[in-house]
């Protein structure tokens, strides 16, 4: 779930590593160009499971996301396939 600033000059992301991540591109010619990508900050805490994990002022310039606590590692999440084989014994 990208955001854009409200400029529409720079899109933020979070990256696979759960980072938050700004592109700076250019949208004024044919092509979009993305000039440069850097890492601002993170891990995110659940980006997977909330539908967006961020969100970013118009100006760009101040984020609201949750954090994991400092020093906690979150629970890793358990999926059972095929439970319902399991009801039946």
């Amino acid at each position: 779930m990208p955001h854009w600033r409200a400029d529409g000059k720079e899109l933020f992301y979070v990256a696979p590593n759960n980072y938050l991540m700004a592109a700076e591109v250019d949208t004024s010619g044919a092509a979009f160009l993305v000039k440069s990508v850097g890492q601002l900050f993170g891990p995110l805490a659940l980006p997977d499971i909330i539908a967006s994990s961020f969100d970013v002022s118009a100006d760009g310039q101040r984020f609201l996301s949750p954090l994991p606590p400092e020093g906690e590692i979150p629970e890793p999440l358990t999926v059972v396939q095929n439970w319902t084989a399991g009801l039946k014994k």
